[in-house]
């Protein structure tokens, strides 16, 4: 049993750890600056991660009982408040290198000051804008000045408020509607929109949500680059570089996008190639993305293909040694996963391999933040397509299901994100 004393010692020692990282690098871990960690060592990220969980326990210990309820409920003041500052975009009204006043920002957007006051006090109290304690003027904090900076992650917030949160809210509407439905447009968001359109299908037809939508998955995949040093270093890779035969080893990166993973792959292999498959539209923004030299050595090629259809194989269709498929199988329930598997074979051989790099989730719930994480994008990816972020066991059971022939799943935990490998082996 850990006491209190014990988990104060654990922050203790790991926050020691993170001030000599911090002092090294020359930045301060005052709770005014916060240093940025993302592209830590993972030793500090383990220290990092340790520091949050016996933080949130001995909150947890000392905390009151039903005293929980409440501050669930304090959450939803929190999301009223980011509308407030979404939607009057107050980041850009408050200058980056100065301050502004209560009276000034309700003359900006014509708002009674009293309400302003209300709305940008309660976010002081999250972290977001400071106040003079003797002129009550306002002024950034490095949360706010990220929003009021950073295009992209505006959007997120956007995204998140417009998009997301409806689909939560509408998560158990849909399922009361549609009780044992797992159909990609018989969700929360299609409940929410009131639509029998799948969310990309919604999008499609309106830029604007897209242009949001794009923003906020650039963020995303910003923060999913955290775990990219891990992946890189995985030794399947120069395994494949090192492969004999008559020709280099084919790594095919199904649903790819414009190819950044692919590109970065094939940096740190010398004769392993790569073909980026995703719709026509992204195909042909990839090939004029792409790095001149990968495509004219011929180890860096783009084709359109729709993922939910069979892969072929023709004269220029190698066979493949590696699928690789990141943060795809996640918007998607297991039955179309195990259609999209299945659809990998025509261009499979005895050794192939189908190499997964996406979130996954233990077995077991754990009252940790990672834990938390994990569990939140489950529900995210079911509320918005009825997809899944999936344990271990779910893994074994789909890849047994999509064909026998499949061997032993393995895994190897790189950050937040997994790696998930498993062979043809006849």
């Amino acid at each position: 049993m850990t006491s209190l004393t014990d988990l104060a010692v654990s922050i203790l020692v790991n926050s020691k750890t993170l001030d000599d990282y911090a002092k090294e690098k020359g930045v301060s871990t005052s709770a005014e600056d916060r240093p940025d960690w993302r592209n830590a060592p993972v030793e500090i990220e383990k220290a990092r991660l340790a520091i949050e969980d016996a933080a949130d326990s001995i909150k947890r210990v000392a905390r009151q009982p039903g005293a929980f309820l409440y501050e669930q409920f304090f959450k939803y003041t929190d999301i009223s408040v980011m509308q407030f500052l979404y939607y009057y975009k107050i980041p850009h009204l408050v200058p980056l290198d100065g301050t502004t006043t209560y009276a000034t920002l309700a003359t900006q957007i014509d708002v009674q000051k009293v309400v302003i006051q209300r709305f940008i006090q309660n976010a002081i109290v999250i972290g977001y804008f400071r106040e003079d304690p003797q002129t009550s003027a306002i002024s950034h904090t490095r949360d706010s000045r990220q929003l009021a900076t950073d295009p992209l992650l505006f959007e997120s917030l956007g995204m998140i408020l417009e998009e997301i949160m409806p689909a939560f809210l509408n998560a158990v509407p849909a399922l009361r509607k549609w009780p044992l439905s797992l159909e990609i447009n018989e969700t929360g968001f299609t409940h929410a929109n009131n639509t029998s359109k799948t969310m990309y299908e919604t999008f499609e037809t309106d830029p604007l949500r897209a242009k949001r939508f794009g923003g906020a998955m650039s963020v995303f995949n910003r923060e999913a680059e955290n775990s990219l040093p891990h992946l890189l270093s995985h030794p399947v890779w120069s395994a494949l570089d090192k492969q004999c035969g008559e020709r280099p080893a084919l790594v095919v990166d199904l649903g790819g996008s414009l190819g950044h993973l692919s590109i970065a792959l094939a940096g740190i292999t010398k004769t392993v190639k790569f073909e980026v498959q995703d719709l026509p539209k992204t195909v042909d923004a990839g090939v004029k993305a792409a790095p001149k030299e990968l495509v004219e050595e011929g180890r860096l090629r783009f084709r359109a293909h729709d993922f939910l259809t069979a892969q072929t194989e023709t004269a220029d269709r190698d066979v493949v040694d590696v699928f690789f498929v990141a943060q795809v199988f996640q918007n998607w329930p297991d039955k179309k996963v195990v259609e999209i598997v299945r659809n990998l074979l025509p261009r499979m051989r005895r050794g192939s391999k189908v190499l997964v790099h996406e979130r996954m989730v233990p077995e077991r719930p754990r009252a940790t933040n990672e834990g938390r994480r994990a569990r939140s994008g489950d529900m995210l990816m079911g509320s918005l397509l009825n997809g899944q972020i999936r344990t271990p066991q779910q893994w074994r059971e789909v890849f047994r299901e999509a064909d026998a022939r499949f061997g032993e799943v393995s895994f190897n935990t790189m950050n937040d994100r997994g790696l998930i490998e498993v062979t043809l082996e006849s």
